[in-house]
């Protein structure tokens, strides 16, 4: 998921992760989350895409290092 505008914490198994313009997340998997908008205004309502991508393009581009690793507690 890109956020485009706005942030969302997502919590997964008691931690959580935070989303804005500037993080995104890439899952292979459907997991159960529980997701909370954390900025939005009715003058800059959050706004976020998600992706339908193929998982061997993805571990192609990781493995060819097109891709930076995440930071740590990110």
């Amino acid at each position: 998921m890109v956020v485009a505008r706005g942030k969302k914490e997502v919590q997964h198994a008691g931690v959580t992760h935070r989303y804005d313009p500037a993080h995104y997340v890439i899952s292979a998997l459907d997991l159960p989350l529980l997701c909370r908008i954390t900025g939005a205004s009715s003058r800059s309502p959050y706004l976020a895409l998600r992706f339908r991508l193929d998982p061997l393009v993805v571990g192609e581009l990781l493995a060819a290092g097109a891709c930076p690793p995440p930071l740590a507690g990110d």
